[in-house]
């Protein structure tokens, strides 16, 4: 079996474009038919995970909700000698790895941001070739791996709370709307109502650093005319990943006896929303 400098599990765009930025790349997904990669489709697509056990890194890059499960599927593909990252948009990656993981050496997190990756213009370049990893003290060697790969490294823990932060604002109000990121601050009352879930979580005492307004409303111009991952799974049936997200947050927001009324209503109509989708289609 041919050996692979990289292995990426999970045909979405945001795996399949990092698959096309790699050479000597496998993509592995579940899909009958290959992924489209800018209107093409791709030829390093394969259905085979066992075709893993003979990469030198395996980034999985899946939904928050399907990661667990993909990690207990394929953990039996995976060894000691491979760099395994997870990136999601999602909280939960450092748990699942413990969890699922905690006997492999080389294991790190990464946290994707809303919909930086087809747009090129918010905190991931993706089609440029960056994502986030941290922090830099843990894996140096991890860099000669990645050949046309470059990598912004950073401390995990505050980049995930101000990305996850951002994600946990934008995501279920563009969701119980179904608007784009662009009609949150061109659209009056839905900029008022941002305004508000903003000035919420800046009333947190706990969080040790809190999302600059002006980067968020960037974010959202900066992705004007993209909907919102959360709304694509609504629009295309998938389940609901703020459970990973703003659920999340609202779990460290009670263990800390605060409170964020605004944006826990405006969570709990989402889920509803996914739940009533069958019925109401």
């Amino acid at each position: 079996m041919a050996v692979n400098a990289f292995a990426i599990v999970g045909a979405g765009s945001l795996g399949t474009a990092i698959s096309q930025l790699m050479p000597n790349s496998v993509l592995i997904g579940r899909c009958e038919e290959p992924p489209l990669y800018k209107g093409r489709s791709i030829k390093n697509f394969t259905r085979k995970p066992e075709i893993m056990r003979n990469s030198y890194t395996v980034l999985f890059c899946v939904k928050a909700y399907d990661q667990y499960q993909t990690l207990l599927e394929y953990r039996r593909y995976l060894n000691k000698n491979q760099n395994i990252i997870l990136i999601s948009n999602g909280f939960y990656q450092r748990y699942f790895a413990k969890r699922l993981l905690g006997d492999l050496p080389n294991v790190w997190a990464g946290f994707t941001t809303m919909a930086a990756h087809k747009t090129g213009n918010s905190v991931k370049l993706i089609d440029k070739g960056k994502f986030y990893l941290a922090p830099l003290s843990d894996y140096p060697q991890l860099l000669p791996r990645f050949t046309n790969l470059i990598i912004f490294l950073c401390d995990y823990s505050l980049m995930s709370w101000q990305k996850g932060i951002a994600n946990s604002l934008i995501n279920p109000l563009a969701t119980l709307f179904e608007v784009k990121n662009g009609d949150l601050v061109q659209n009056q009352p839905l900029y008022n109502i941002f305004g508000d879930l903003y000035n919420e979580i800046c009333s947190l005492k706990f969080l040790k650093r809190y999302p600059d307004r002006d980067e968020l409303e960037g974010m959202l111009w900066g992705t004007a005319d993209n909907y919102c991952s959360t709304l694509q799974d609504f629009k295309s049936g998938k389940p609901c990943e703020l459970p990973y997200i703003t659920g999340y947050l609202l779990k460290q927001v009670r263990k800390n006896n605060c409170s964020l009324p605004l944006l826990s209503a405006i969570y709990d109509l989402v889920l509803e929303k996914f739940k009533n989708r069958k019925k109401d289609n």
